[in-house]
């Protein structure tokens, strides 16, 4: 998830801070393996058409073209913005401009 992007000493905090718990990795494949892969997808889609909020996805790689046309049929007020290279934890890889770029958003909404 792109933990040997951070920097010393955050690298070596997270990663101390890491639990792999097999029961709750499990608990998330659950509904999955009990209801298929259709059932939790037509949950997924719901959820996403009640997303009123303005949205913002900041993502720390290049989004494929048919995650981001799904994203933009099924999010309203959606703006996605990729940081290439910045992994999972692009909040903590780039702290200050991920603050910033936050900061701006939320102005942007009017909230």
């Amino acid at each position: 998830i792109g933990v040997e992007r951070l920097a010393e000493p955050l690298r070596s905090r997270v990663r101390a801070s890491q639990r792999i718990e097999q029961g709750l990795v499990l608990s998330y494949w659950q509904q999955l393996a009990i209801e298929g892969g259709d059932a939790v997808q037509s949950h997924i889609d719901a959820a996403l058409q009640c997303l009123g909020a303005p949205y913002l996805y900041v993502s720390g790689h290049e989004i494929p073209a048919g995650e981001r046309a799904y994203l933009a049929q099924h999010v309203a007020n959606l703006e996605i913005e990729e940081w290439p290279d910045a992994g999972h934890m692009v909040h903590l890889v780039q702290p200050a401009a991920f603050a910033e770029r936050l900061r701006k958003f939320v102005a942007a909404t009017g909230r």
